[in-house]
């Protein structure tokens, strides 16, 4: 009994005074622990790194031969940054650096490019040629980044088609043409013109691939190949158009390529819808009789 009536005075007594009696209270259980005299520092935090890999290939001349090897390197999720390719005799040797995301992509890469290229006994490999690779590090230093007046002299004037083999001048039924690339970089951009092309039974003589970065403020019309109707006098027409708004690294292509006989008819439509799907500029030119 209790100021008048029954029941216990302190109905939610706390049993335990050295308890916190909030529930949402932590008791700290390192709190009578001394701390580290030797601490640990904590681990840096580590990023992926891009990998270049140099992929050389050689073995007897075909169509698509081209398609094929840049096709694995697209695949895999890299991207050709540069490329030499050339046909000698009957025979085609190929050589492209190639982007990986990290040294894993690279790896996968790698792998993938051996296994085509391995032999089993007497058989040839799946793409018939001999493929070796090697890892490169990455350059250090920055990327240069090409002035304007050479964005243009590069882009503006057209320059010959590389000279062609001794044999395919030799070959009389050959139809010898140029074709060329321009446009922003993006993964894929060799393999599928050149995929384009062997369609129509058309192959590579020679082709040189090289990435420019172009400055901010340069128009996009410098990425546009001239008329093939302007001559080799007349200067280029001063650039229009929209401009980019940062640094863009520019793929430029640059090719000989033969064909037998009389050029395929759909070629030309099946590259003006490669151009439009990649947003690129291709031009295919053939030799006048």
């Amino acid at each position: 009994w209790h100021d008048g009536g029954w029941g216990d005075p302190n109905p939610n007594p706390n049993p335990n005074p050295n308890l916190n009696p909030n529930p949402n209270y932590l008791p700290n259980l390192d709190r009578n622990r001394s701390p580290d005299p030797n601490p640990k520092p904590a681990s840096p935090r580590t990023y992926a790194q891009p990998v270049r890999v140099l992929v050389t290939a050689t073995g007897p001349d075909r169509v698509g031969i081209v398609a094929d090897v840049t096709g694995i390197v697209y695949d895999e999720g890299a991207s050709v940054t540069s490329s030499q390719m050339l046909r000698l005799g009957g025979d085609f040797c190929l050589m492209l650096l190639a982007l990986c995301a990290d040294a894993r992509r690279a790896a996968m890469l790698r792998q993938a490019l051996h296994q085509a290229g391995a032999t089993s006994g007497s058989e040839r490999s799946r793409l018939g040629l001999q493929i070796v690779t090697k890892v490169l590090p990455l350059e250090r230093r920055a990327r240069d980044t090409a002035s304007s007046d050479a964005v243009e002299s590069l882009l503006g004037v057209r320059e010959p088609a590389p000279p062609l083999s001794p044999k395919a001048a030799a070959d009389g039924d050959l139809t010898l043409g140029e074709v060329r690339l321009v446009g922003r970089d993006a993964p894929g951009l060799v393999f599928k013109l050149t995929r384009a092309l062997a369609a129509e039974a058309i192959g590579v003589e020679r082709m040189q691939t090289e990435r420019v970065r172009v400055p901010a403020g340069t128009s996009v019309a410098l990425f546009r190949i001239p008329s093939p109707t302007r001559s080799a006098g007349e200067p280029s027409p001063k650039p229009r158009g929209s401009f980019t708004d940062a640094d863009t690294d520019v793929f430029i292509l640059h090719g000989a390529v033969s064909t037998h006989g009389v050029p395929a008819p759909g070629i030309q439509p099946a590259l003006r819808s490669l151009a439009a799907e990649l947003d690129v500029s291709v031009v295919l030119e053939w030799e006048r009789p």
